[in-house]
């Protein structure tokens, strides 16, 4: 059971937004790490954007998020 900011779970896919208070001890973060790679070792793909990306840089956020869900 992870939790994660966004998830295609039919397409083995989800997204993260990380920002700098995200964390607030390294076993936090660790334990995000060791989520990632085990998500990935089971063909999960996590795509990492800053709160400034989905803020401030949507158009961006949403190309990359459609060429790999491979959306037009």
């Amino acid at each position: 059971g992870y939790v994660l900011d966004a998830a295609w779970p039919d397409r083995l896919t989800a997204a993260e937004v990380d920002g700098w208070g995200k964390y607030t001890a390294r076993e936090q973060f660790q334990k995000q790490i060791e989520r990632d790679a085990l998500l990935e070792s089971i063909g999960w793909r996590l795509f990492h954007f800053t709160w400034r990306d989905v803020t401030r840089r949507e158009n961006y956020v949403v190309q990359v998020l459609r060429r790999a869900l491979r959306l037009p």
